[in-house]
């Protein structure tokens, strides 16, 4: 009967040893989870799920006015739906990986949803890791009005930049500079043919442009160029033909037959 007992506790302590590690695990990860049992309460949640849900409370607060993203533990996973008995139904018949979206206000969150199942099969809970799709959505939202407007001609939009939001910022700004050059490669082009459409043959486009931009520089230059070559070769034509013009009229007549 001790062996029996100290055998049972060598086995509970191995388990809390791997359980223990298992959860240091997740609280370093960066990716938000959630564990929830069959009932659909939390009984797990990792730093980064608190820190997600803490970032968007304004916004789910907007929906449930009573939402704290910490004291989680406890709580039902379906505070976070607006119709939890669709969602008590979906999970009820949940075989696999189950990829939800949710929307609350101005912010979006993906779901993979996980069941688990214990040794004998029987489903035991989920595993839910979240990912805050905000500013993926802005940014998509974002980059529709910028390309609608593109393609009528306006390349005056920009992308709102925050620097703290890393790729997102490092795309935006990318995005933004390349409307730039665009935008400054065909100002240069317009400015250059207004002044050709107004007789000024002086002007050429001086800004340094790359690329395609370069090139297209360069050639509006050497249309200029070659616009203001032939019209100078009419003017001394035009001289010419007015100067031998004046000189026939000036020149004394030739005497005729006697």
């Amino acid at each position: 009967m001790s062996g029996q007992i100290q055998e049972r506790s060598e086995r509970e302590r191995v388990a809390n040893e791997a359980n223990a590690r298992t959860r240091v695990a997740l609280d370093a990860s960066r990716t938000a989870m959630m564990i929830a049992d069959e009932e659909h309460v939390i009984r797990y949640v990792n730093r980064s799920v608190v820190e997600l849900l803490r970032h968007q409370q304004a916004a789910l607060r907007t929906r449930f006015p009573d939402f704290d993203a910490e004291p989680l533990v406890g709580t039902s996973t379906h505070r976070f739906h607006v119709e939890p008995e669709r969602i008590r139904t979906l999970l009820a018949g949940l075989q696999g990986n189950h990829l939800g979206r949710i929307r609350v206000g101005d912010a979006h969150f993906a779901q993979m949803i996980t069941p688990v199942t214990g040794v004998d099969g029987v489903r035991i809970g989920f595993v839910v890791e979240w990912h805050d799709r905000t500013d993926e959505i802005r940014l998509e939202q974002d980059l529709a009005r910028i390309v609608d407007a593109a393609a009528a001609g306006d390349l005056g939009q920009r992308l709102q930049v925050d620097p703290e939001r890393g790729f997102f910022a490092s795309l935006g700004t990318g995005i933004n500079r390349f409307l730039d050059t665009t935008q400054q490669g065909l100002h240069e082009v317009r400015r250059l043919l207004a002044a050709l459409a107004e007789g000024r043959l002086d002007q050429r486009i001086e800004r340094a442009l790359e690329g395609d931009f370069g090139r297209m520089k360069d050639d509006a230059n050497a249309t200029a160029d070659r616009l203001a070559e032939i019209i100078g070769q009419l003017q001394q034509a035009s001289a010419r033909i007015d100067g031998a013009a004046g000189g026939a009229l000036h020149r004394p007549p030739r005497p005729g037959p006697v």
